[in-house]
């Protein structure tokens, strides 16, 4: 089996796909340090995986998520897993005010640029 993930910064800044064949190796080597293009932003949390038969289907997916209609689904997804979160648990809240919807929608708009930035 092949894989195809997406994982992301648990600071919130920058999400990474890839695919492999061995998915909690690869992982460790994301969180070790050990991919060039990755190491800036650690440590990282699986967002999303897709497993597939082939390589050449999990790249094929690996190129959609690289692709402008793959990053927006990857924005949706980050969205559906920050619903259920507070605010101040993403650590995107500013100010000490009421809560009201209008900070909500800044603190997701800006998570998304955090996330999606690059």
């Amino acid at each position: 089996m092949f894989y195809t993930y997406i994982l992301i910064s648990k600071n919130k800044k920058k999400t990474y796909t890839g695919c492999t064949k061995d998915l909690d190796q690869r992982i460790r080597d994301h969180n070790a340090g050990k991919v060039e293009s990755s190491k800036p932003y650690l440590p990282y949390e699986m967002l999303h995986v897709e497993e597939y038969g082939t390589l050449v289907e999990a790249r094929s997916q690996e190129r959609f998520y690289k692709s402008t209609s793959g990053r927006r689904k990857i924005k949706n997804m980050i969205l559906r897993k920050i619903e259920g979160e507070p605010a101040e648990s993403r650590g995107l809240y500013k100010g000490g005010g009421t809560g009201e919807a209008s900070p909500e929608i800044f603190s997701k708009k800006k998570f998304l640029e955090r996330c999606l930035s690059g």
